[in-house]
């Protein structure tokens, strides 16, 4: 817009240097009702620029409203962005942690079943304490038999009826003692049997239990670690949209201030219109509001001059008396200068 009414100064400026290299005796008149129709178009094209300027300045206005609030809306996005995986994160731990409990809780049964095996293995033991009880009892039982067919025998002499029931004696502690060695040998055997399969148990749990700690702490130990890396990378961006939105906040505020200066601009160009009206209405009032003759066709040379010298489309539609701008077919609506 500066520029547009620099250039617009420059034109009444030289308008006016042509002006007085024209005067010459009995023409002033008509010189001066030549030149209303160009101050006419000159004070609508600075009050059209002004226009422009203004609107141009709102517009830019609104549009750094929206940078700002674009810039909050995006640090408030990282920041929801930040708070949903830290929640996240934390159900993870919890997964984890809830896995853990589970193995713990799979481990404590084990541990029972192999208590209960263990007081099996007792009772078992318990009995063979028994039957071993039972066979010294046997043994010293015959010792007695055996010492007592000794004694008959020698009082019988050549009797030896004494001798059949040491014998028979004999052999039904014979049988006892058969039946309880294959009774212990039993016991034995279930108590064989429940040792080994106490051991298997034994290092089927150590197994389960080094595996699921070893995975537990490798899902651990990874999930620590991203965690840390995304807590990290995150910080860095906060930190980084912190600068960028400091640094925005800066540029907006040296731009509404330089945008202070259009204000004075415009205050200006007013009080340029409001002369150049002034001056236009004084003359008009002296040698009349529309030029004759002579004064028509320099006035229609100024205008030709004018409109040659238009290279912008809202100059030629200032001139041409159109009040509102046409729609441009371009979306980007920039016009080349």
């Amino acid at each position: 817009m500066t520029d547009s009414a620099k250039s617009i100064g420059q034109q009444v400026w030289g308008g006016l240097r042509s002006l007085g290299k024209r005067l010459r005796p009995g023409g002033l008149s008509t010189e001066v009702s030549a030149c209303l129709p160009v101050l006419e178009v000159l004070q609508a094209q600075i009050k059209d620029a002004v226009e422009k300027g203004n609107t141009a300045t709102d517009n830019l206005s609104s549009s750094f409203g929206d940078m700002a609030q674009r810039a909050r809306e995006v640090v408030r996005m990282a920041t929801d962005s930040r708070r949903g995986e830290s929640t996240a994160g934390v159900e993870q731990v919890r997964e984890v942690v809830s896995e853990l409990l589970t193995q713990v809780r799979q481990t404590s049964l084990s541990t029972q079943e192999t208590a209960s095996m263990l007081a099996d293995i007792e009772r078992d033991v318990q009995d063979v304490e028994s039957c071993m009880v039972k066979i010294e009892d046997i043994a010293n039982r015959s010792r007695m038999v055996s010492l007592n067919g000794q004694i008959e025998a020698a009082r019988a002499g050549d009797f030896g009826d004494g001798f059949a029931v040491v014998a028979s004696e004999t052999g039904d502690l014979a049988q006892n003692v058969s039946e309880a060695s294959k009774r212990i040998r039993e016991v034995v055997d279930r108590l064989a049997s429940s040792l080994r399969a106490t051991y298997e148990k034994t290092q089927s749990l150590v197994t389960v239990e080094q595996q699921a700690t070893a995975s537990c702490e490798q899902r651990v130990e990874e999930m620590l670690s991203s965690l840390a890396q995304y807590q990290m990378e995150l910080e860095n961006n906060l930190e980084s949209t912190k600068t960028s939105s400091d640094e925005l906040a800066g540029a907006i505020s040296m731009s509404v201030m330089t945008l202070q200066f259009q204000d004075a601009v415009s205050q200006r160009m007013h009080h340029v219109t409001a002369t150049i009206n002034d001056i236009r209405e004084t003359f008009g009032s002296i040698v009349g509001d529309q030029p004759r003759g002579l004064a028509k066709k320099r006035s229609q040379q100024w205008l030709d001059k004018l409109s040659a010298s238009y290279c912008i489309d809202d100059e030629r539609r200032v001139f041409s008396g159109d009040s509102e701008p046409q729609e441009s077919s371009n979306e980007s609506n920039i016009e080349l200068f």
